[in-house]
């Protein structure tokens, strides 16, 4: 009677099926595993997972934590460990999970990351920072073929129930901080968590634009996030792709998203770099019902004097004053979001 589903291992010479008691695998032999990454999108969904031991989430970005999995010797074994999309669904319906407490939105080089870490300071929360498979999930979620978005929609709140599972059982908020493109993704989002709150956060465009100029990102190669993530219509042409053009053209996307949701949506809370650590924390447990300590308040304040993404490495603010030419729309649409955000306080 009770619900068996199949398990894949990925042999070096193709893959061998078994069937498990679901049930009783899934506490004894689940409760530190994640799925990684889709490994095939071709005959059916595959996903790899990793054994995360008990190991904390830790790292300035799941990059980083996903490496540090990699290297347990659990996962170095000659084969891997592989799931089919209906096992993810079902996986995700029987366990003790966290749900979502804000979807964290920003335009990159805006303070997200470090909000990010000091959110994770607290061992009662689970604090998220660009997970890749959310993005290879959601970017399913806006495909053409109308069955595939139907399923990826489903998927994606399971893969956010198995990321947000009670590992030790103390957990009970769940931060969840996107990458920065995801702020295309607003809508189906918000379709998907209609009552969850969205933080966003956002930074003048010269600095935003000197930023990444100093340092790019993978939000400025167009290879990576392709145009149509952003909405641009139209063939670019090889000076349009340029990292740093590329980039103002989705800082122009970024900046119309954010007022386009944050005028209809009140479940949306605006946050600029420019009012400081102490002040967006404080908003952000405002925002979403949530009540810091004055220990934690206090763990906050040292993280905020350490870089967000060198965590021991003291932090220093760079002059983003460099000039920047042909900004102007940018600054028009950069201030029409702070007259959205004073008016709403």
């Amino acid at each position: 009677g009770k619900p068996r589903v199949p398990v894949c291992w990925k042999f070096r010479d193709g893959y061998f099926r078994s069937d498990i008691n679901f049930m009783d695998e899934l506490r004894k032999v689940l409760k530190n595993w994640i799925p990684e990454k889709i490994l095939s999108e071709k005959n059916e969904l595959l996903f790899k997972c990793l054994n995360c031991r008990n190991l904390e989430f830790s790292e300035p970005f799941f990059n980083d934590t996903l490496r540090k999995f990699r290297s347990l010797p659990a996962n170095l074994k000659q084969y891997n460990s592989v799931v089919t999309a209906g096992m993810i669904n079902e996986w995700a319906g029987n366990i003790d999970f966290v749900p979502p407490s804000a979807f964290v939105f920003h335009v990159s080089r805006c303070g997200s990351t470090l909000v990010s870490q000091c959110l994770g300071l607290n061992s009662e929360y689970i604090s998220l920072s660009e997970v890749p498979l959310f993005d290879q999930v959601l970017r399913l979620a806006v495909s053409k073929d109308d069955a595939m978005k139907t399923s990826a929609q489903q998927l994606f709140r399971s893969v956010v129930k198995i990321y947000g599972a009670k590992r030790t059982g103390a957990e009970n908020r769940l931060f969840i901080k996107n990458d920065c493109w995801h702020l295309m993704f607003c809508k189906q989002l918000r379709s998907l968590y209609p009552d969850t709150p969205f933080v966003i956060m956002y930074r003048s465009p010269a600095a935003v634009i000197e930023s990444n100029r100093r340092t790019s990102g993978l939000q400025c190669i167009n290879s990576f996030v392709p145009p149509d993530i952003y909405g641009m219509e139209g063939k670019l042409s090889d000076e349009d792709t340029r990292p740093d053009n590329y980039f103002r053209m989705a800082l122009d996307k970024f900046y119309r998203a954010i007022i386009e949701i944050a005028t209809v949506d009140s479940r949306t809370l605006l946050l600029n770099y420019n009012e400081g650590l102490p002040v967006i924390m404080s908003q952000i447990a405002a925002f979403t019902g949530t009540e810091f300590s004055a220990a934690f308040q206090g763990k906050i304040l040292e993280r905020g004097a350490y870089h967000a993404k060198k965590p021991g490495e003291q932090f220093v603010e760079k002059n983003t004053a460099a000039e920047c030419k042909g900004i102007e729309s940018l600054e028009e649409l950069y201030n029409s979001i702070e007259k959205i955000r004073v008016k709403s306080r």
